[in-house]
């Protein structure tokens, strides 16, 4: 430092040269930065500073305007790099075509992802790596947060940056990683990936309005009865396939209870269906929601014994009565085989267990609820069906089943 101030009062004095120095004296250590600053006034007539805002330095990058959660993030960061914003930009631009035309859900979160990750890796490289914002590594963070109390700053003082940013690591960031470390990603590597995280954020933003819609009933007097229930209705007929089924059931009794002329039945149906459908399996005990009321309960058995009709008759008895762990309400996959069904079976399956399987059966279950006492009424009608066909299949039920 000393020579390079040197070498500058020589030219201008000695030589008449005119000098322009450009620096940035926060750059400097300790050491270089007290010398500067001894000599400076001696050397320097005239010193002018560049330090422009946050904003104009956004301005300069997004001279057509700038999103807010990304101006937010400069901001909380207090984050002045031009080099870093356009980085950043650049990621924005790489991916932002792509999801938000094919994941509307999404792209609002993602593209705040990427914003606060490209700040990170290109900021703040040094002391945070990709490999970092994993979500084993970011829960601890998280929890040391909560253990420690809450802070902004690590125990050597310098600031976290991820508290700051609230940062939470997500499946879907692998693909941001991907861009930042490769610059280039092959979207449909990740299809499965970015469709589930599509799915999640639908049902979580239609979660948020469904309270928000809830949140006029419960907040004051201020909306009127009509107008609340005609709201309701429309957000739930709109919605319903992205509403847990609770919270369908629970919306269409209260729409009952208060206009009786409403009929939303058949909605109702459609998500019991759904709910059925992406569920393998069903079973009572796992309906326990305390305000679940017995005749949604009803519904939802009677629907997963029509579903139990992909199974055949011998592959449910013999889950039921083939050895000696069974799951009582499996027997729901029975519920919609009729007594023609059962006798179908009995009369052309080859099976050398049916005979045990059935008296094995009728020991086990004895109608303890509904669906047990409808099973077992057409069982019963067909083995006297069967006792009727001829006098050895009469032996056979009485001596062997009965």
């Amino acid at each position: 430092m000393s020579s390079l101030l040197g070498l500058i009062t020589h030219l201008k004095e000695e030589k008449g040269c005119k000098i322009i120095l450009i620096h940035n004296d926060e750059g400097l250590d300790e050491i270089n930065l007290n010398k500067f600053n001894e000599y400076r006034d001696k050397v320097f007539d005239l010193e002018l500073s560049y330090m422009p805002s946050i904003d104009s330095n956004l301005s300069i990058i997004w001279p057509k305007g700038i999103d807010h959660s990304t101006r937010e993030v400069f901001q909380l960061l207090n984050l002045n790099n031009i080099r870093i914003m356009q980085r950043v930009k650049w990621a924005q631009e790489y991916f932002y075509e792509f999801i938000s035309n094919n994941y509307t859900h999404l792209n609002n979160a993602f593209m705040l992802k990427c914003t606060k990750m490209a700040i990170i890796y290109h900021a703040y490289g040094k002391k945070y790596k990709l490999a970092e914002l994993t979500k084993e590594n970011t829960l601890a963070r998280l929890l040391s947060t909560y253990k420690n109390g809450p802070t902004d700053e690590n125990e050597d003082g310098s600031l976290d940056i991820l508290k700051i940013l609230e940062y939470r690591a997500e499946d879907q960031d692998i693909i941001i990683a991907n861009y930042l470390t490769n610059g280039y990603v092959n979207f449909l590597d990740y299809k499965e990936l970015l469709d589930a995280a599509e799915t999640a954020y639908q049902k979580g933003n239609v979660e948020g309005k469904y309270w928000d819609t809830w949140k006029k009933y419960s907040d004051n007097f201020a909306i009127k009865q009509d107008e609340f229930i005609s709201q309701l209705q429309e957000f739930i007929k709109t919605h319903a396939k992205d509403l847990s089924l609770y919270h369908v059931s629970e919306s269409i009794k209260f729409l009952s209870d208060m206009s009786p002329e409403i009929d939303l039945d058949k909605l109702l149906d459609d998500s019991i269906e759904k709910y059925v459908s992406e569920n393998e399996e069903i079973r009572e005990r796992d309906l326990t929601h305390p305000n679940m009321p017995r005749e949604l309960i009803d519904r939802i058995l009677e629907k997963a014994g029509a579903k139990g009709k992909k199974y055949t008759l011998l592959e449910i008895f013999k889950s039921l009565a083939g050895s000696n762990s069974w799951t009582p309400e499996e027997v729901n996959r029975l519920g919609h085989f009729e007594a023609s069904d059962f006798v179908n079976w009995l009369t052309n399956e080859n099976d050398g267990q049916v005979i045990q399987l059935v008296r094995n059966f009728k020991n086990r279950f004895h109608g303890d609820n509904e669906i047990e006492i409808s099973v077992l009424e057409k069982l019963n009608h067909a083995l006297e069906i069967m006792k009727n066909r001829s006098a050895l299949d009469k032996d056979r039920v009485e001596k062997l089943i009965n």
